[in-house]
């Protein structure tokens, strides 16, 4: 998870640190390319550690770095999108006080040690655990060591082998000429092309807000990359995600690699072979297509396929979850995948930045929302006043009366603030993918006029950003 900030060769005699880490990092031994690396708790106290992203898994993740002739390796495995709960207890090991575990790791499942003759090799590890012996409910649960590096040995690749070794070997990265510039689909039935091909075109979109959002909204940019000195960084990658059609990557609908087949990873990519794979059975299907809560962005299908394209270049996994995201460093949440997928998140979810009242009232006939914005100069994207009046939308008259009076509520806004109205069915059921759909009240000529059929203006209304126009729009609980 370090490569790309620490080159290997700047890691030789790095002493194995983070002193509020009660684990150390030891290579002790190696035979070939397979190098036996010893993870000792050095604390005095039995610990239980997540076994994903670290040499205790099986997973091809980035676990080691490698370099030849003083030049850095390019990684070559999986990045895994882990569950954050429910995770089979098989994906923690206990560790007790004082003890060591050794686990050996194959260097040439995830480098491409192909006529290299010596290669120097160093652990990083970056353990999340909890004390004590039993395992934790989800991974937030946990502590999140510092990364922590080995001694760097040189190991002597047994070329007879390393080709065959390779994870990534059966896929080629490279594209013909000709070939058609777009995400292709693997495997997969009917139904699952037409929702992944929604999902790639919500992801697109979440990137795309997410590139314009960090060019002008530096104060809640903060709040996940921590510093604007990694806008150009992170716009960058944005803008490759809504670009991700010219690099022709492939979805596969089958477990490729074999990474989903102990329950633990939700998704993952495999970025040299330009293959992003949902795994079949452990959960992605039956997310929706966005997220209900903040508390839950990391389970909705669109955010995750995001997360999925920031790895095709260059993102690593460092934290998982919204509180281990905003714990990050600027340079490391600059190159982690679920901090693109939360600010992505962000700019169309209300965020919990800012909470003012909404006062509106309801009347058979008529609808008036009043919201005067209370911002700092900063933040002064858009009118300090707003009114509009939303005529001939008559509610069942079962709720009429319920809706006569003014009701006061809190709901959290952002900057370029426009009104959005949501609108669903007559058994206030979400017309479309768990969400209502909205109408942009600023940009609507015709907003004097009733909806179609039988759909009645929610009593539900939200704030929003003008970059969500004609999105779907999810509900602020929980943020």
């Amino acid at each position: 998870m370090i490569s790309k900030i620490l080159p290997v060769a700047a890691l030789a005699g790095v002493a194995i640190a983070a002193s509020t880490c009660p684990l150390s990092v030891e290579i002790s031994g190696t035979t070939d390319h397979i190098a036996q690396v010893a993870v000792t708790n050095t604390g005095a106290e039995a610990i239980t550690v997540f076994k994903g992203n670290t040499v205790l898994s099986d997973h091809a993740t980035l676990d080691l770095v490698a370099s030849a002739n003083a030049a850095d390796l390019e990684f070559k495995g999986t990045y895994v999108n882990y569950k954050r709960t429910g995770l089979n207890a098989s994906m923690f090991q206990v560790i007790q006080a004082g003890e060591t575990v050794t686990a050996s790791v194959n260097a040439a499942k995830t480098y491409n040690l192909e006529g290299l003759e010596t290669v120097d090799i160093t652990a990083i590890q970056g353990f999340r655990y909890v004390t004590g012996e039993v395992a934790p409910a989800s991974i937030g649960e946990t502590t999140l060591c510092g990364d922590i590096t080995s001694n760097t040995v040189t190991i002597t690749p047994d070329q007879s082998k390393v080709s065959s070794d390779l994870i990534s070997r059966s896929e080629p990265a490279s594209m013909s000429r000709i070939q058609k510039r777009a995400v292709t689909y693997s495997s997969c039935s009917t139904a699952q092309t037409s929702s992944l091909k929604t999902t790639v075109s919500d992801a697109i979109t979440l990137a795309t807000n997410a590139y314009t959002a960090a060019g002008s909204a530096a104060d809640y940019f903060t709040t996940w990359f921590k510093s604007t000195s990694e806008e150009t960084l992170v716009r960058s990658i944005y803008t490759d995600v809504k670009n991700v059609q010219t690099k022709s990557p492939k979805i596969s609908c089958t477990d490729t690699y074999g990474d989903c087949s102990d329950g633990s990873a939700l998704l993952y990519t495999v970025p040299t072979a330009n293959v992003i794979v949902p795994c079949p059975n452990n959960g992605y299907w039956g997310f929706p297509e966005y997220s209900s809560t903040c508390a839950d962005f990391d389970y909705d299908r669109a955010g995750s396929l995001l997360h999925e394209m920031t790895h095709l270049y260059g993102t690593e996994d460092w934290a998982y979850g919204p509180a281990a995201a905003k714990g990050l460093s600027a340079a490391n949440a600059a190159n982690n995948a679920d901090t693109y997928e939360m600010y992505a998140g962000s700019t169309v979810h209300p965020s919990s930045l800012r909470h003012t009242n909404i006062t509106y009232t309801y009347t058979p006939r008529n609808l008036h929302i009043q919201k005067k914005f209370t911002l700092p100069p900063t933040r002064l994207l858009g009118p300090l006043a707003v009114l509009f009046a939303l005529s001939s939308i008559s509610p069942p008259s079962t709720l009429a009366a319920a809706l006569r009076k003014s009701q006061s509520y809190t709901w959290p806004d952002l900057q370029d603030l426009s009104i959005h109205s949501h609108y669903c069915d007559k058994t206030f059921q979400p017309m479309k993918a768990g969400y209502c759909t909205i109408t942009n009240l600023m940009n609507d000529p015709v907003a004097d006029k009733p909806p179609s059929k039988n759909y009645f203006a929610s009593v539900q209304f939200q704030l929003c950003s003008h970059r969500t126009a004609g999105q779907h729009f999810h509900s602020p609980d929980g943020c």
